[in-house]
């Protein structure tokens, strides 16, 4: 017999730490994977995200493990239950580097899986914040290029009061200052996104211990160590303005620590689109908007600073995607743009450039098997470059080799699973092997083998055995038609035990995207009290739709985006019309509450961190450190006002939830963590003004918890989830009294 899947279960199913790459040893036989679990995950204060201990909230629950490909075997390299994460072998294999928090300090870290010894390095203590800033070492495997806690003192935990020293202290005032600049060009805006990616790019010599600082107070996210092992270059986050961060692209001197700056006002997202040429005299780079859908152009620069940049794209930009750069083919001859439907070939004597179209006999893109951090473009041994690919209908997973020069393509493999992003497949260094970290709707992520042979898959191993056993939902896609003759279409779990016909109570949860692309991940990447299998098997169906949302006037369309999705399932027999309800997130929790204004078909909602229903204050409202959400209306991100408070009072108004909450007959719960600062201020409104129309609400504030609860602490986690579990029952069911 089955076990129900619990909030144990969630807790302490491992899933894929997201932008982490997979990292395969150098003889192929052990991948390193970067893991994370919500079982003991204890609540901490934090400044900027950071907690005291150095690590970066939604990394708290991080593990290091390493798959033995050989047996099969899971090892956890570093003490179980401590925080590690971003595993690198060094370029003989002979050791593993990753971060470690031991002793209240996050650093660097080195495991031997020849003696199974680990070796800590407490007088680097490293600074990162996004998933992908791993150590990375010098071709001789003798030293580790890192980003540390910056010695100035503008980190900021530097101005953290010491605990035993607070009756010292002068009463606190927090002070938040601002001047319009003076203009001209090198203005510089900083704002808290830029401080909190401040560190010292520094060497740290494993033999010895010893740690040298080079380019000091840095806003990176990214460092890459020349081929030659004597320089590093990273891109200096200068400006955020308009919604874009601008970047100086950099490169320091290892030994002498000079530094000299080869591209200035670089426009790039995440700061990691650039790659050293083979005889590392060059350095290749994107720059554009493709978080706006508008592409990239690639430029070729000396490293030397000694001409200008050159672009390589011409008139036209292709689609790199967020993490993408131009990568280098193995003799350093030509530059390879991997776009999204096109491959782009820069001969670098000729500076000639070559498109190539490749056929994808009819399925989406999704991206190529091009290790992120990668300066060379990997290949099999035909010189085929691996993609991922989507069936638009079944949304299974397809691996193609695509030949880059002639856009030939062949199929190597489907199944219904996902690879989610570029982070999550490594290729092996005999180009016969593809290592994949896959998952699917109804399991989590496992280790695969992929045989560039004969496209054989094989599973190698799975990370959580805790599910063994135990009861899962099965997911499926279903599609809807709207009023204007347009579909749509969802992800829906239904219990494992099933039987067609019979109607179950409906949670519908709602976001700005195309959930049905999330039907073969686990649980659709559900990791709070979202995650379908945790209502499934309590008995209810659960529906992902696809959510979009016409730009500018969200809230005058979610009924008719969503509603019909309802009735979908009303009428094949699936859901119950009298017990549905509504759960959200982020976003999704605007959403939510702009539906409750439009309809009352919902007899329970659950929302979090985002039930923005007062716009014109949530634009303006200021965080400790001065961040306001202006970027997030007006610049074309998910706000979707398309222009600033000032510019359309009347359509802020006319898109906010708040000024149409008497027509709110759903009993509401509102989850919020309290160092989200807007979802707490706007969580408050939303209470404050269903309280004073007498309807049903309640508001949870979480302390020292951040936006996203699939990363809080254990304890708060239970009972965000054991609350939402009480609220559909007591009023979706009716079964609490």
């Amino acid at each position: 017999m089955s076990t129900p899947f619990t909030i144990d279960h969630l807790l302490a199913t491992r899933r894929l730490v997201g932008r982490v790459p997979l990292d395969v040893s150098p003889d192929g036989r052990y991948v390193a994977v970067s893991v994370r679990v919500s079982t003991g995950v204890a609540s901490a204060p934090v400044e900027l995200g950071f907690r005291p201990d150095g690590v970066y909230v939604a990394h708290a629950g991080n593990r290091q493990i390493v798959v033995d490909t050989e047996a099969g075997q899971v090892m956890c390299p570093f003490p179980e239950g401590l925080v590690s994460w971003g595993g690198r072998w060094s370029p003989d294999g002979a050791m593993l580097a990753a971060y470690l928090c031991r002793d209240g300090c996050l650093c660097p870290a080195v495991w031997s899986p020849a003696t199974g010894e680990w070796q800590a390095f407490p007088q680097a203590p490293v600074h990162v914040k996004y998933d992908f800033e791993v150590p990375r070492w010098t071709p001789d495997g003798e030293q580790l290029v890192l980003k540390l806690w910056p010695e100035s003192g503008s980190a900021p935990t530097a101005s953290w009061p010491d605990p035993g020293h607070a009756a010292d202290q002068p009463h606190p005032v927090k002070v938040l200052t601002t001047e319009p600049p003076s203009g001209g060009e090198g203005t510089v805006s900083v704002d808290s996104v830029i401080i909190s990616s401040l560190g010292d790019l520094a060497v740290l010599d494993v033999g010895s211990g010893q740690v040298r600082r080079l380019g000091r107070d840095w806003p990176i996210r990214c460092w890459q160590v020349a081929p030659d092992g004597a320089s590093a270059a990273a891109l200096k986050m200068t400006e955020r303005s308009g919604g874009r961060i601008y970047y100086d692209l950099a490169v320091v001197e290892l030994e002498s620590g000079e530094e000299h700056t080869v591209a200035a006002r670089v426009r790039m997202g995440y700061g990691m689109g650039f790659h050293w040429s083979p005889d590392g005299r060059h350095l290749a780079y994107a720059e554009g908007d493709e978080e706006e859908g508008g592409g990239s152009h690639a430029f070729l620069t000396p490293a030397d600073g000694s001409a200008p940049p050159v672009c390589i794209t011409g008139d036209a930009p292709v689609s790199l995607g967020e993490y993408g750069g131009p990568v280098w083919t193995a003799d350093g001859s030509h530059l390879c743009c991997l776009g999204r439907d096109s491959v782009l070939l820069y001969d670098v004597e000729r500076r000639e450039a070559k498109r190539v179209s490749p056929d994808l006999q009819g399925r989406q893109p999704s991206f190529w098997l091009q290790p992120p951090l990668a300066d060379a473009l990997v290949t099999d041994a035909e010189g085929r470059i691996g993609a991922i690919l989507i069936d638009p209908g079944t949304k299974d997973m397809a691996i193609a080799r695509v030949d880059p020069w002639s856009g030939e393509t062949d199929l190597l493999a489907q199944a219904a699973k996902s690879c989610v992003t570029p982070f999550d497949a490594a290729p092996g260094a005999d180009g016969k092997s593809v290592w994949l970290a896959l998952e699917a709707g109804e399991h989590p992520v496992e280790l695969w083998r992929l045989a560039t042979a004969d496209g054989a898959l094989t599973r190698v191993a799975g990370f959580s055995p805790v599910l063994k056993g135990v009861s899962l939902g099965r997911p499926r896609l279903v599609e809807w038609d709207h009023s204007n003759g347009s579909k749509s279409r969802g992800a829906l779990m239904l219990p494992d035990d099933y039987e067609e016909g019979r109607p179950l109570p409906l949670i519908v949860n709602v976001y700005a995207i195309g959930f049905s692309s999330f039907v073969n991940m686990f649980g659709f990447d559900g990791w709070h009290y979202d995650s379908p299998h945790l209502w499934t098997s309590r008995g209810y169906a659960v529906l992902w739709p696809d959510g979009n949302l016409p730009d500018e006037e969200p809230m005058a369309h979610v009924a008719d985006v969503i509603l019909p999705a309802v009735d979908r399932l009303v009428e094949m027999g699936i859901a119950d019309p009298d017990r549905i309800g509504l759960m959200a997130h982020s976003y999704g929790s605007y959403m939510a509450m702009a539906l409750l204004t439009r309809t009352d078909r919902f007899r329970a909602a659950v929302i979090s961190c985002g039930g923005y229903v007062n716009l014109p204050s949530a634009y303006a409202s200021a965080d400790d450190h001065g961040r306001t959400q202006a970027d997030y209306y007006q610049h074309g991100q998910q706000g979707g006002m398309g222009c600033s408070l000032w510019d359309d009072v009347e359509r802020y108004i006319r898109n906010s939830p708040l000024f149409a909450m008497d027509k709110v007959r759903t009993p509401v719960l509102i989850a919020c963590g309290g160092d989200d600062w807007t979802s707490v201020e706007q969580g408050r409104q939303a209470f404050g003004a269903l309280k004073e129309l007498g309807q049903t609400v309640e508001l949870r504030i979480y302390e020292n918890e951040e936006h996203y609860p699939g990363v809080w602490s254990e304890e708060s986690l239970c009972d965000v989830c054991s609350r939402a579990a009480e609220w559909f029952e007591r009023y979706l069911l009716g079964s609490v009294p």
